[in-house]
């Protein structure tokens, strides 16, 4: 599962399904006794085997904003299912789906919106498949004809809306171009560009765009390298 919370990216794995953690810089093992979550937090940190409430309450935290200096956090539970549910039950949850395409000049697609370069997706609506949204929301935000070819990975994003904390669970699957000869932003979305860059233009657009898609793309170049 990974959250993006306030563009800070949470990710919570098994105690056995992470690699790499004791690189981070501040590790907090909370199966040693009178452990409690201290009130700043490095930029990279790793929660070991923290209880549920423990989980909530770092996560409301983050939304809330008191740790101004973390960019990512790992959470290592025993039970993820249960942690999920508990993380899940902060929000009013929403599903939704987008595509990261790509043409016959390996080129990606990006929108401009809200002063930021993102990638094309929506919210479900009643009765569609991941998929079927996925298509349908590409389509009418960039004007053109795609196909899909795998699911890449889900992320989970905050936002407030109307005094609600919101949590949108987005499913990402990569897309290929079948016909771009109207391509246009959908501007009642407040897309003011829609357009095609290569792999030189690719990593300027995405220091100016958020962690989730940062993250979509490293997933799908991973895919990508083990397909190879």
């Amino acid at each position: 599962m990974d959250i993006f919370i306030c563009d800070k990216h949470i990710s919570v794995y098994k105690n056995d399904d992470a690699n790499n953690v004791e690189l981070y810089s501040q590790v907090i093992d909370f199966r040693q006794e009178k452990t409690t979550l201290p009130t700043k937090l490095n930029k990279q940190v790793v929660l070991k085997c923290p209880n549920l409430e423990t989980v909530k309450q770092f996560i409301q935290g983050v939304v809330d904003q008191h740790h101004p200096t973390l960019k990512h956090c790992v959470i290592l539970v025993n039970d993820k299912k249960a942690c999920k549910k508990a993380i899940k039950s902060l929000f009013y949850t929403l599903k939704a789906a987008g595509g990261l395409v790509t043409n016959q000049n390996n080129q990606y697609l990006l929108i401009y919106r809200l002063a930021k370069w993102d990638l094309p997706k929506g919210k479900a609506e009643k009765g569609e498949t991941s998929k079927i949204t996925a298509l349908r929301e590409v389509e009418e935000e960039c004007s053109i004809k795609v196909k899909i070819e795998r699911f890449i990975c889900t992320t989970w994003h905050y936002y407030p809306q109307k005094g609600k904390q919101m949590l949108k669970k987005t499913d990402w699957y990569t897309m290929q171009c079948i016909d771009d000869s109207h391509l246009k932003p959908q501007t009642i979305e407040d897309i003011e560009k829609v357009e095609w860059m290569d792999d030189e233009q690719l990593p300027q657009a995405l220091n100016n765009s958020y962690n989730s898609i940062v993250f979509v793309f490293e997933q799908y170049f991973n895919h990508t390298k083990q397909e190879l």
